[in-house]
């Protein structure tokens, strides 16, 4: 039960707020600018190798994985294909970026520094993955004391996580298992 609460808090400190306003949407320019750096930052390959990096990784973790790497390359192809990711990313892009700024980052990677950069992106973002999945891993124990015990002394805190665990589990998962009849 214990960790059932821990996976529902981290779930609801994920949650994104519901009050948040949608923001407006994008000149068809911007959305060019953004489609232009994906583009020049060949940000398509760069994704594929990120996932074939992340699998890797993953099989190397736990072995068991490794014997099913096609059903995870079927999951990526189907469900984060660059055709399915793409809109996303302009999104993202033409979210955080102005139109003027997605110009000059396509003007970066245009040069010999830019595209070094984005020839080394993806290890520096495996190193960096590694180094903090590892701390995590160390460090989990001591962050789930901590979590476990704000909730032990916060009634609310543990309804909610409670609810939220019950609503992320299955419906059969929720309900108490039935009780033996005698005959």
């Amino acid at each position: 039960m214990n960790k059932l609460l821990l996976l529902a808090l981290l779930a609801l400190a994920a949650r994104p707020g519901a009050a948040q306003q949608a923001p407006a949407a994008p000149s068809a320019s911007h959305v060019q600018a953004a489609e232009r750096l994906l583009e020049v930052s060949d940000a398509e390959n760069a994704m594929r190798k990120g996932m074939q990096r992340t699998m890797e990784m993953q099989a190397a973790q736990n072995p068991m994985l490794a014997s099913m790497r096609d059903i995870l390359d079927e999951f990526y192809a189907t469900h984060l294909s660059w055709e399915k990711t793409k809109p996303e990313m302009v999104r993202v892009y033409t979210s955080t970026f102005s139109e003027s700024e997605l110009r000059e980052l396509t003007a970066f990677y245009q040069t010999e520094l830019g595209r070094k950069v984005m020839e080394r992106m993806p290890e520096v973002m495996a190193r960096s993955a590694e180094f903090s999945q590892r701390v995590m891993q160390e460090h989990m124990p001591e962050l789930t004391q901590k979590i476990m015990a704000r909730m032990q002394s916060d009634p609310e805190l543990r309804r909610r996580a409670a609810e939220e665990a019950a609503r992320m589990l299955p419906p059969s998962k929720t309900q108490p298992p039935a009780q033996p009849r005698n005959p």
